[in-house]
């Protein structure tokens, strides 16, 4: 019909806590691994998950995961993988704390070096 004005649909977006329960995958060893989109960290693909925050922005899903289970993450901590598997999102192998605890509970160069000097003052000491 001539001038009937044509509305476009409604898109409704499925609750956060829906799409977030849609990309796991409940592991043998308790990890609740991220099946949905994933940054690449290294050759060996992997990484942490990401999801859509509502606002158009894409998320880190561990962060999501313990905001959800948890509460806030508190100002001035990051979210360790207990587990140390960046795709798990299960809450009770998140753990808020300081970035620089993190970095040295890690895998990379800096944990590699902490650990490396605690056993040579342990053979000092």
């Amino acid at each position: 019909r001539r001038g009937a004005s044509i509305e476009a649909p409604i898109s409704i977006r499925r609750p956060l806590m829906d799409r977030f329960i849609d990309k796991l995958l409940i592991m043998p060893n308790g990890c609740w691994q991220w099946v949905g989109c994933r940054l690449k960290i290294n050759s060996r693909g992997g990484g942490y998950g990401r999801i859509a925050d509502g606002n158009g922005r894409l998320v880190l899903a561990h962060r999501v995961a313990y905001e959800l289970f948890v509460g806030p993450i508190p100002e001035g901590l990051t979210i360790d993988h207990l587990c140390r598997n960046t795709a798990c999102v299960n809450p009770s192998h998140l753990e808020a704390i300081p970035l620089r605890e993190n970095l040295l509970r890690g895998d990379g160069w800096a944990g590699q070096r902490y650990r490396a000097r605690l056993k040579r003052l342990e053979r000092l000491g």
